[in-house]
């Protein structure tokens, strides 16, 4: 009887540890909940009224984005965000603010911070590519045609007015590349079709390499074959392109997106030059490829392969 009594008294003493540990858990959740409220509230009103002062400071920056990304809720962070009516161009080329700028489009809806494409579209078509063409710019840009594509069609009217220069541009390929892949199908076709008349002209280009790649991917089918055609029918572009930095990419694509046609063009441009692409960094990457669809080694096995080297020799 007393083994019973201790047994059931050990048993009653665990369940209340249990009782207890449950609500010092409990008691811990809500005050780490209240904190991050506390927190949050924190953030925003230390930087409230201040936060176009703050963001063209380097650490101010940094408080503004931390601010805008722990609100509570979306009415503050709006609130926050409504202080830079009036001065989007300025913080677009500033080396500090231009991160608030783009935390603002990657966190928060077009909706409730409508002011920013609305200030600089109405800069005027020149001035949208002027800042395609600037190193912080860019980045803002960047953002709103990969976060905000529906509202940002005017924009993107305004970069396809400069579209080829930009895609040779040493920041403006940045906002192509995100253009061709976000962009409203129409706008993306008209650019695509361009760049397919001047191929000549963007194929050697190291700058337009990666803009070609964006294209190849994304573009339709027929006007994939229509660039891929372009590409292949101007002589030794192809190959410079494998060897290039982002150029190898739309080479790449070409060989495993594009119809039997085109590959087989691309496969027979390539293998006639086998060794000069396995002689640089990426042309090897090319070359793997390559071997993937030809299974071509060190001794060439397909017939389409071993036909266009023939021809070369």
């Amino acid at each position: 009887m007393c083994g019973g009594r201790g047994g059931r008294r050990a048993s009653g003493e665990m369940a209340g540890a249990t009782r207890d540990r449950k609500r010092v858990q409990a008691r811990e959740a809500k005050q780490a909940k209240e904190a991050k409220g506390t927190s949050s509230s924190s953030s925003s009103s230390s930087v409230a009224g201040r936060v176009w002062r703050l963001s063209r400071d380097p650490r101010g920056c940094r408080r503004v984005q931390e601010a805008l990304a722990k609100a509570a809720t979306d009415d503050e962070r709006a609130a926050l965000a409504a202080e830079l009516k009036g001065h989007v161009w300025e913080a677009m080329v500033c080396p500090h603010a231009n991160h608030v700028l783009q935390q603002c489009i990657t966190i928060m809806r077009a909706a409730s911070c409508s002011f920013i494409v609305k200030e600089l579209e109405g800069r005027g078509t020149g001035a949208i590519c002027e800042a395609a063409r600037h190193a912080f710019g860019c980045r803002v840009l960047q953002r709103l045609l990969e976060h905000w594509p529906s509202h940002t069609m005017g924009i993107a009217e305004d970069l396809l007015s400069e579209g080829l220069l930009l895609c040779r541009h040493t920041y403006g390929n940045f906002v192509m590349q995100q253009l061709l892949e976000h962009g409203c199908e129409e706008q993306r076709s008209r650019l695509v079709r361009s760049m397919a008349e001047h191929a000549l002209a963007l194929g050697p280009d190291p700058r337009a390499g990666a803009s070609l790649a964006k294209a190849v991917e994304h573009a339709s089918d027929e006007d994939r074959a229509a660039l891929a055609r372009a590409l292949l029918g101007e002589k030794r572009v192809l190959m410079g392109l494998a060897c290039s930095r982002h150029g190898h990419i739309a080479v790449e694509d070409i060989l495993e997106l594009c119809e039997e046609s085109e590959c087989e063009e691309a496969i027979r441009q390539l293998t006639a030059d086998l060794d000069t692409l396995r002689e640089c960094r990426y042309g090897r990457s090319v070359a793997n490829v390559l071997c993937q669809l030809t299974k071509v080694g060190d001794e060439l096995s397909s017939p389409i392969a071993a036909q266009a080297v023939r021809g070369g020799a």
